[in-house]
């Protein structure tokens, strides 16, 4: 039962981990983006099809700097009225903004990430309404649920 049960807590958290951040903003990026930044058409060398895309930046060098959106080229452009606007021919919703800003405040590099950092790394990744002892007692009520 102890074994299932550490299971399913880390099962139930895929978000706190590196692998799953790109997925968050994805699906923007798809819509917005890679249309001038990705496959075949590259501008500025820039490619967003991917989480490694992205952390490499393009010909400007990085794009993003995790934990500061205000240091940012990836949100600065995005703001009505910026020099370099992006996307050039359309604007995000300021709700869409606001997420792009909330990826880049929460990302966390892989070696920040790694597993063999203790709970402490687990509490600074967690989502802020999601606690440890929140995330346990969720994980052992569907554990119980599903016997």
């Amino acid at each position: 039962m102890k074994f299932h049960t550490i299971y399913l807590i880390f099962a139930l958290l895929p978000s706190v981990g590196w692998a799953g951040q790109f997925d968050e903003i994805a699906p923007l990026l798809k819509e917005h983006c890679i249309k001038c930044h990705g496959g075949a058409t590259k501008k500025g060398g820039l490619d967003l099809r991917s989480l490694k895309g992205l952390l490499e930046g393009g010909e400007s060098g990085p794009i993003f700097v995790a934990g500061h959106p205000e240091k940012s080229r990836l949100i600065s452009q995005l703001h009505p009225g910026a020099d370099t606007h992006m996307p050039p021919k359309g604007q995000l919703s300021q709700a869409e903004i606001i997420r792009m800003q909330e990826w880049v405040t929460r990302f966390r590099y892989q070696e920040e990430t790694s597993e063999d950092q203790g709970s402490e790394y687990l509490a600074e990744t967690l989502p802020s309404d999601l606690s440890p002892d929140r995330a346990i007692v969720g994980a052992l009520a569907t554990a119980r649920r599903c016997r």
